[in-house]
């Protein structure tokens, strides 16, 4: 686990953040806040365990944004290209129970 802090340097992003959820043997996710950033904002996110947040490009433009993260992600392992498309987006997890994903892990990383 690690801080990041992001710095939109031009365009418009948004960040969905999700919880991963599962009820019986169906996964989902469940949208549990988003922020939208424009040119000049910082934001932060000290993310929990398994954290689950896609970045879309929302402005007309080019979007640039930089992410400075508080640990050696090339050296501790980084999920950054792990992706959950296949699963549907619920509003409400209902009785389901949050559960944990695992990351990948990484050769030789301590």
């Amino acid at each position: 686990m690690t801080w990041c802090v992001v710095g939109i340097y031009e365009g418009e992003e948004e960040e969905i953040r999700n919880r991963l959820y599962e009820d019986g043997d169906r996964r989902f996710l469940v949208p549990e806040g988003s922020l939208k950033t424009q040119p000049g904002q910082v934001t932060t996110l000290v993310s929990p365990e398994e954290d689950i947040h896609p970045v879309s490009n929302v402005g007309e433009g080019e979007a640039i944004s930089i992410h400075d993260y508080g640990a050696d992600i090339g050296k501790l392992g980084s999920s950054i290209n792990r992706t959950f498309d296949d699963l549907p987006i619920l509003p409400f997890p209902g009785g389901a129970q949050r559960v944990r994903w695992s990351r990948p892990s990484v050769p030789g990383a301590a």
